[in-house]
């Protein structure tokens, strides 16, 4: 075992250490990075120059690239929308600026070029005074009964200033529902195909090149009606045979699964399965006569949003929900009388494009 070492006490070991260093004068830095002159925060204050600027007075004047743009015109916002398929009518709202800041301007007519079927509501009476720089939000309608081709355009009127710019161009067409449920004794028949090119190589591969985006198709089903419904039906294939149909597709409809009252938005219906998408169109149906169609702006599980305000409430009981896509009919379709007050047929409509 290794013997201890005695060391001495710890009062005595401040003078330990090199005799040169004892009590050494050690000489200032002259390196001038070590000249520094020590302040405290009272001596720096009031040295500093104040950082804000002296206040100054510049006179604003116009500039044509910017200001001029926008004001000492009359805006309609939005100025051009697309209405896509009408099958009920349908409400935008539309506002109209007078960006005249000095000066009130006066509306003198509300002018509507184009087919028939276009409505603007105007609260106030002709004419109006637009005091500077106020605005006014109108209702523009486009009813479901019409030309086939929405092609309009309006123009807000006013005193002394150019009509270049105070202008909403409208376009779309309408589409006529088969409103009509089928007969479901007989099958409900939807085929679809995609045009594909193919090239074989000499070695017995191929490539085959997808030339439709999307697939066109047909859907056929038959009807058996009786009265009422009859008349109205070969009213309609006869008088309307030549023009665009909403065609709805029977076989995905689901009933509403909450009431939606007036001017709502929102459609409570299974979703999971059925072949919704966005832009596409949805009807509210519960007979011939009770419906409505929609545009889908989106959709989650259960429940549809779309994207103008229903225009009607509608109760749970006996209400359906079904996919609508756009159909036209060949001319050589007929419809049946089978007796004085039934009649029957079987339609099919070919398909443009729909998602299968």
């Amino acid at each position: 075992m290794p013997d201890g070492v005695l060391t001495g006490s710890p009062a005595l070991l401040e003078s330990v250490g090199s005799d040169n260093l004892v009590n050494a004068a050690i000489p200032i830095p002259t390196d001038p990075a070590w000249k520094l002159t020590p302040l405290s925060a009272s001596t720096l204050e009031g040295l500093l120059a104040d950082p804000r600027p002296d206040s100054f007075q510049k006179e604003a004047v116009h500039s044509p690239a910017h200001d001029l743009a926008v004001f000492e015109h009359i805006h309609v916002i939005p100025r051009r929308h697309d209405l896509g398929a009408v099958l009920s009518d349908q409400e935008i709202e539309v506002e109209v600026w007078n960006a005249f800041r000095r000066h009130a301007k006066r509306l003198t007519e509300i002018s509507i070029d184009g087919p028939a079927g276009i409505e603007v509501e105007h609260i106030l009476a002709l004419p109006t005074d637009y005091p500077a720089t106020e605005s006014l939000l109108y209702t523009v309608r486009a009813l479901s009964r019409g030309d086939p081709r929405i092609d309009n355009l309006i123009t807000w009127i006013f005193t002394d200033v150019s009509i270049s710019g105070a202008d909403l161009t409208l376009i779309g067409y309408r589409v006529l529902p088969w409103p009509f449920d089928p007969n479901l004794t007989e099958p409900i028949r939807q085929t679809y195909g995609y045009l594909t090119d193919i090239l074989p190589a000499r070695d017995g591969t191929e490539q085959r090149v997808q030339l439709r985006e999307m697939a066109k198709g047909t859907v056929s089903f038959a009807n058996l009606l009786e009265e009422r419904d009859a008349q109205h039906a070969n009213a309609i294939l006869h008088g309307s045979q030549a023009h665009a149909f909403g065609v709805p597709l029977w076989q995905h409809r689901k009933p509403l699964l909450a009431t939606i009252d007036l001017w709502a938005t929102e459609v409570e219906v299974e979703t999971l399965h059925i072949p919704h998408h966005e832009g596409g169109l949805i009807i509210i149906w519960r007979n011939p006569y009770e419906w409505e169609v929609a545009t889908i702006e989106s959709i989650v599980v259960n429940r549809i949003t779309v994207s103008s305000p229903l225009q009607s409430p509608w109760p749970v009981a006996g209400t359906w929900v079904t996919p609508i896509v756009v159909g036209r009919l060949s001319p050589s379709e007929v419809f049946r009388w089978e007796s004085l007050r039934v009649g029957s047929t079987r339609l099919t409509f070919d398909i443009d494009s729909f998602f299968p």
